[in-house]
Parts: C-alpha cells; structure tokens; sequence
C-alpha cells in the first residue's frame, strides 16, 4: 500500500511539538494560567492591588474604633454633667424640708440634660445593667426602679391598681421594672405595689405585668428647654394579687391600656408625666402633679423582703 502523505507544512509543526515538551513545565503552567487569567479579565476593567484592600479595611477599622472612642468621651462627658444633678435631687427628696419648686426644677433640668441611653435600649434589655443581671437571672433583663416622688395620687392610680384608696390602705412603695422578663420578651412591663394594711394585717404586693405596645419619639419643651420625648402606650393584660393568684385579662375587653410621656431615661432614672389630652405640649401639672419620679433601685428582691412583700 502507498504511505499516506504529510505535507511539510504538518511536518514543521510536530516539530515544533517536540522542541516546546523539553521546556520547563513551570513554564507552560505559568503561560497557560496568564492566558486563562487574561482571557477572564476585560481590558477595560480595574483589578486593585491587595496592598490597597488592606489598607482599606485598615482605615475603616481604625475609623470605628475613633467613633468608639469619641462615643465614649461623650457618654463620659454627660454622665459628668447628670449625676450631679441625680444627687441633688436624691438629697432634695430625703431632706425634712422637702421643696417642691426646687425639686421640680432639678427634675427639668435632668430632663434637659438627656441621658445617651434611649428608653428603646432600656426596653429591649441592653443596656449595661440589663445585661449583668441576665448573667445572673438567664433570659431576664430588666432595669427596676423605684417610685421616689409622685406629684399627686391621681398620677400613681394612673399606672397602678388604684387599691390602695381602699379604707384602712396605704400604698408603701411602688416599683417599676422594664426590659425583657424571663421568657425574654423584650419592651416587658411590671409594675409591683406594695400596700399596707393598717392593723395586725401583713403587707400585700399586687403586680401588673404586661407590655409597651406602641411607641413614638419626638421632641419637647420642658422648661424652656428641648428634650426627647418618648410617648409609650402601655398595655396591662395580666395582674398578680395579694394572695399570689394571677388574673389574666382573659379578654380584649378586660385588657387595660394607658398612654405615658418618657422625657428622661436611663439606667438611674426615668422621668414619667401623665400626658394631659387636652395639650399637646408637655404638661408638668400644677405643682408636678402629673410627674411621677422613678430612680433605680439596685436590689429589687432584698427590698421586697425588707417590706414584708416577698
């Protein structure tokens, strides 16, 4: 048979085959991976350097942490400018002489002052205090305060039970506490009266437990200063009685609601007014009488105990 015929064309690259197998096989692999890799990229487009990603994610780390430092000195600057303020009132309401216009023009003046914590932080439970009492009681997170002043008895039947108009009854003490509760349910509310009985009669805590439902920020005037004003409607849907036996509302019809202004909150103290429906300015009431005061208070069990009202 007749051999099959190679042009020398064919021939000349075969040739070349074998010349190109005895270079260096890193060679080839770099040749190929820069032909694949240019195959990739368009002409037009731009490819940073990693030098200048790095130096990127540098300048943005450092910027954060210039923010951190700077919040810090702000928050460091106010909590200098506030508690002054929180310790005269503190000395205002346990002097023998207790004066309500100066009393009430350190409470405007704390409110004018307006805390870095926002209500919102108090009431989702991460605020510093919030948190190291959840290390302690698992999901539970909450800020308690005690009611320290109240400008009138109409205000404190305004958020509580009321009860304790009953004859022979005295209201002892109130306490309010805010955040997430057990079950970690954050813009939680309770509310504890402690009532006394006037006799030989032990004393009697009733509890109001339920939620913030809505709520709204603005602006407002107190005493002729703007302050945030955070406006909360707050929904009671469960209470506890003297006799520990708890009540749920059971219905829509038996829930309570209420409306409340926040113009001053953070772990020391809130600063309650009973908003007055026919204004929409802030209204402090004649002689504070629509202001209620609460300041913290640090061990909300070892209090209860010393009332009687475990």
């Amino acid at each position: 048979d007749t051999a099959p015929a190679i042009s020398s064309s064919l021939s000349s690259w075969a040739a070349s085959l074998d010349d190109d197998s005895n270079d260096n096989d890193d060679g080839l692999q770099m040749s190929a991976t820069a032909t694949t890799t240019a195959s990739k990229v368009d002409s037009a487009s731009f490819v940073p350097f990693s030098g200048d990603s790095n130096n990127d994610k540098s300048k943005s780390g450092a910027s954060r942490r210039e923010r951190s430092v700077m919040k810090k000195q702000q928050e460091s600057a106010k909590t200098a400018e506030i508690q002054p303020i929180l310790s005269s009132i503190k000395d205002i309401i346990s002097s023998n002489n207790l004066s309500i216009p100066t009393l009430l023009s350190q409470i405007t003046a704390l409110a004018n002052a307006q805390s870095p914590t926002t209500l919102k932080t108090l009431l989702n439970g991460t605020n510093t205090a919030a948190k190291n009492k959840g290390a302690r009681k698992g999901k539970e997170k909450l800020s308690d305060y005690n009611l320290a002043w109240v400008g009138s008895d109409e205000a404190m039947c305004h958020i509580g039970t009321g009860l304790h108009k009953v004859p022979l009854a005295r209201l002892q003490d109130m306490f309010l506490s805010i955040g997430r509760d057990a079950a970690g349910t954050a813009q939680s509310i309770r509310l504890m009266e402690v009532i006394r009985i006037l006799g030989p009669f032990p004393n009697v805590r009733n509890t109001l437990q339920g939620s913030v439902d809505g709520m709204s920020g603005s602006q407002g005037e107190v005493g002729g200063g703007v302050v945030q004003l955070d406006k909360i409607r707050i929904k009671y849907d469960s209470m506890t009685d003297g006799l520990g036996k708890e009540i749920n509302a059971g219905t829509e019809d038996n829930i309570r609601f209420l409306n409340l202004d926040i113009i001053y909150a953070d772990e020391n103290a809130l600063i309650c007014v009973v908003p007055n429906p026919d204004q929409e300015v802030i209204d402090l009431g004649n002689n504070g009488e629509n202001v209620l005061l609460f300041l913290k208070e640090d061990d909300l069990d070892y209090k209860l105990e010393e009332l009687r009202a475990a």
